[in-house]
């Protein structure tokens, strides 16, 4: 059937429109000057003497399941990661192939190794699981409601975890309940340690609270809103990022070591479409959230990627320093070389400066907001080695030369 003659110019009326709508939403963005658009500066090429490379030294098949938390460094040098699932896995760093597999449950947390090679894992079915190197189960301790957020494992030994039941969990090395404090919310990330042995932990309550190296509370903040990530501790301050608001984006807050606020900086809301997980990977309009990890650079910035879209670097003041765009929601950042690495769901892992400029990016099957891990291939800051999971089933290994 012929189309009328009115649609066509009223098919471009509409595609004219909603192109002026998102311009406007940029032009109107108080922070445009300072992206980093996809690409730019771009160095990512082919190999060629004396130039950057990238390249996939090999990817690990799960067992059917998605790779959504940061894998782990094993203290024999190998890669240890969890699986959706419900598999513990440890794989050789050389080849990729599998050590050993152990089921326990659907994971969404990231394993933590000890100084002697002692794994801890929660899991959704509600336990806390301690495994050797070797994937041997040393001992389990069991919560009502599931367990998402990575453990700690303090400077003494103590394993401290939250739980989906709202509560911080602290244990002793062989798994007896020492103290638990009542987060008043769901306990979604991990914990940090600051240097006196505190604890530090949010929660979905609105509460980010410091608990003594004695279990007792030191002080707790109001954060209004939601906080599902791990705050991080640096030589003057506490910060931490939290869920949107009613009249803002995500924000990231920052408190003196005496749980006062020094700055709070806010990301904007707007009508761009963001990006979220869902089972067909199509856009949704999403808040933008920041619910990943913070992490420090050599120079006091707070890098943190956003559900938003971008991600951000933000000075030890408080001030944005730039952010870059990709347009969809980000994976928390490591810091590798002088350098940012950090995984998409736009499928890319990316690798940008200090200063936000484009390196390079690696295509993954499928998206993820799985962290990376990132390690020194020698000692010449010419090489190094990243390890990233996906939705897409697979570890991937990954190499890039500076």
């Amino acid at each position: 059937k012929a189309m009328p003659a009115w649609a066509l110019p009223l098919a471009l009326l509409i595609c004219l429109a909603r192109t002026a709508e998102s311009s406007s939403a940029w032009d109107n963005d108080p922070y445009t000057g300072h992206e980093r658009r996809l690409g730019e500066t771009a160095r990512h090429v082919d190999g060629r003497a004396g130039t950057p490379w990238s390249r996939l030294r090999w990817k690990s098949l799960t067992q059917r399941g998605d790779v959504i938390g940061q894998p782990a460094l094993a203290t024999d040098g190998n890669i240890v990661y969890t699986s959706v699932n419900g598999y513990l896995q440890k794989v050789k760093d050389t080849d990729g192939s599998v050590m050993w597999s152990v089921w326990l449950g659907n994971l969404k947390s990231s394993p933590t190794i000890d100084k002697d090679g002692n794994i801890f894992v929660g899991s959704s079915d509600s336990r806390m699981y301690a495994m050797t190197s070797a994937g041997v189960l040393k001992w389990r301790y069991d919560t009502p409601n599931g367990i998402v957020g990575r453990v700690l494992v303090t400077t003494d030994g103590r394993i401290v975890f939250g739980g989906r039941d709202g509560y911080l969990y602290f244990l002793n090395a062989a798994g007896g309940l020492l103290y638990k404090h009542n987060m008043m919310g769901e306990v979604l990330a991990g914990a940090s340690e600051l240097r006196d042995g505190a604890v530090a932990c949010g929660s979905l309550g609105r509460s980010l609270v410091v608990i003594n190296k004695n279990h007792t509370l030191r002080w707790s903040f109001d954060a209004q809103e939601e906080i599902a990530a791990k705050p991080l501790i640096t030589d003057t301050a506490i910060v931490f990022t939290t869920r949107s608001g009613s009249n803002y984006g995500g924000a990231v807050i920052s408190l003196t070591m005496e749980g006062q606020v020094k700055w709070i900086f806010n990301t904007t809301k707007s009508t761009l479409p963001t990006w979220k997980w869902s089972s067909s990977e199509s856009p949704v309009f999403a808040v933008q959230d920041l619910d990943t990890d913070a992490v420090q650079g050599p120079q006091g910035q707070i890098f943190i990627g956003g559900a938003d879209g971008k991600f951000y670097a933000i000075q030890e003041d408080g001030q944005l320093l730039w952010r870059y765009v990709t347009g969809y929601a980000n994976s928390a950042p490591v810091i590798c070389r002088n350098s940012i690495v950090f995984n998409s769901m736009n499928k890319y892992v990316y690798g940008i400066s200090l200063d936000g400029a484009f390196l390079w990016k690696y295509l993954l099957d499928r998206g993820s907001r799985s962290q990376p891990l990132c390690a020194a291939v020698d000692n010449t800051d010419k090489s190094v080695k990243v390890w990233v999971g996906s939705r897409a089933q697979y570890l991937y290994a990954l190499e890039h030369n500076f």
